[in-house]
């Protein structure tokens, strides 16, 4: 049963990748917003690091993992914010590593932040099956092939310290086709919406609450999610669920001291693959230099 699964991903994958990049997906993408959005650059008001890590489907042999590492912050007066980011997500037959920078314009709209961003990088992609043990060596739907291309993505932010709402498409070229170019091939792109409202009911209890729609060839996926914020803000308890991969998420958050945080998901899915995997992990470390920006920070978002 597991080998079959394990075919049945690699051929599913063979062929996304001919027709759109492969990223990371964060269950804390909150808390790494340039992931899907750069307009999200500079909105911690400070200069902000975040890391995360993860692995998909623990226990299947060849499993996805992924990282992501961020560093963003506001400059001139907080009007613009510059950020950097490097990403990768890897399983067996492919990889992919990009590095980015991010810039946002930003000004106010009433007593909302609004920000306006664009991302660009270069990134190395490797679809090498040579280490796999294929029925059909020669099968062309597994040609090995490399190298490096650019890509760039755009999105809008709107902000304050309760509320946000953005809309992004975070990767505008696809993977170079068999001529060795890649193009724009808007039917093939992620569509993302992001949203989420802060209940602020007492000081030691928040309720915060969030969706995301994605739109792709692949369909309609939304989340939504609902966190609690106890103890003066220094525990986070979450969950959020995906429809199409009809998977729920448990995350646990610790802001240690005022600059440090700390996060931990898990993913159970309600699918077949829960027949053989124990679920996927995220770990997530953040720390922010408060010292860029006196403007009131989104802190919760």
């Amino acid at each position: 049963m597991r080998k079959l699964v394990y075919i049945g991903f690699l051929s599913l994958f063979s062929l996304v990748l001919k027709a759109q990049f492969e990223v990371p997906r964060l269950s804390q993408y909150l808390n790494n917003g340039l992931v899907n959005n750069p307009a999200y650059a500079g909105s911690r008001e400070a200069l902000s690091f975040t890391g995360v890590g993860r692995s998909d489907y623990a226990g299947f042999e060849g499993s996805p993992t992924g990282f992501l590492a961020a560093l963003h912050s506001p400059i001139k007066k907080g009007n613009v914010a510059l950020g950097i980011s490097v990403e990768n997500k890897s399983y067996p037959g492919y990889s992919n590593t990009g590095v980015y920078t991010h810039y946002a314009f930003r000004t106010w709209l009433g007593g909302m932040r609004l920000s306006l961003g664009l991302r660009a990088g270069l990134y190395n992609y490797s679809l090498d099956y040579s280490g796999l043990d294929l029925k059909d060596p020669l099968d062309g739907a597994f040609e090995s092939e490399s190298g490096f291309a650019p890509n760039f993505g755009t999105g809008v932010y709107l902000y304050n310290s309760k509320f946000f709402w953005g809309l992004s498409v975070p990767y505008l070229l696809n993977l170079p086709d068999s001529t060795g170019s890649s193009g724009f091939a808007p039917k093939s792109y992620r569509y993302l919406m992001t949203t989420g409202y802060l209940f602020d009911i007492s000081e030691d209890f928040k309720l915060k609450t969030t969706a995301m729609a994605e739109y792709s060839v692949a369909g309609l996926d939304l989340q939504g999610g609902v966190n609690f914020i106890l103890f003066n803000d220094k525990i986070w308890l979450g969950s959020l669920y995906r429809t199409t991969s009809k998977t729920i998420t448990s995350i646990l958050e610790v802001q240690v001291t005022d600059p440090m945080r700390l996060g931990i998901a898990y993913d159970y899915s309600f699918s077949n693959i829960r027949k053989v995997s124990s679920g996927s992990f995220e770990l997530m470390f953040r720390y922010e230099f408060n010292f860029v920006s006196n403007i009131d920070s989104p802190f919760y978002f």
